[in-house]
């Protein structure tokens, strides 16, 4: 099968699954590349990393995702690349952006962002994102898909379930904005496009 040049073996993707084998920093450990090569040798055609948080200011959702940002990130992913290529699959990568889900205690601004302004049933408060958060944010997407193709990765998938951020923005549950970002849903996909 050939998607936009490239071509995959079968129609079969692993689900963007992360394994909690990273190291103190985020990278990922020998096991946790070893998981993934075994996917490959499997036989699926896309091997799928999954939750990756292009944001560690606000984006981080759990402890275990992995760090593309350090100074080891480049090392540890093309090893990742490399194991998945070795057995023939195409290697994909999910990014995210925790949004409303985000974890504080993990995240260097301590803040919580959301469309608009609420409270999750845990008692966290979230804030409503401004147009320069959601430029940050759409800019750390950006550079965080550079840094996958650079390593190695063969495509991307961007996060929008789950009422993470993205998936937030379209909710009318979340999105309660009276801008351009919000009302209709013409409106409410405008951050997500």
């Amino acid at each position: 099968m050939k998607l936009r040049g490239l071509t995959v073996r079968n129609r079969i993707e692993t689900a963007p699954t992360l394994m909690p084998m990273i190291d103190e920093q985020g990278y990922p450990t020998d096991h946790f590349i070893a998981h993934y090569r075994n996917r490959a040798k499997g036989g699926a055609g896309i091997v799928t990393v999954g939750e990756t948080a292009i944001d560690w200011e606000s984006g981080k959702t759990h402890f275990a995702q992995i760090n593309i940002w350090g100074e080891k990130a480049g090392v540890a992913l093309n090893d990742l690349t490399d194991a998945i290529h070795q057995y023939g699959a195409a290697a994909n990568i999910e990014l995210c952006h925790g949004g409303v889900w985000g974890a504080p205690e993990l995240n260097s601004s301590g803040e919580i962002l959301g469309p608009s302004d609420g409270v999750r049933n845990d008692g966290n408060h979230f804030r409503a994102m401004t147009v320069e958060d959601m430029d940050r944010v759409a800019n750390h997407f950006a550079e965080a898909a550079a840094i996958c193709q650079r390593c190695g990765f063969d495509m991307v998938q961007i996060h929008g379930a789950h009422s993470w951020l993205l998936g937030a923005f379209l909710s009318p549950i979340y999105n309660h904005r009276t801008d351009e970002y919000g009302g209709s849903v013409e409106n409410r996909m405008r951050f997500p496009r």
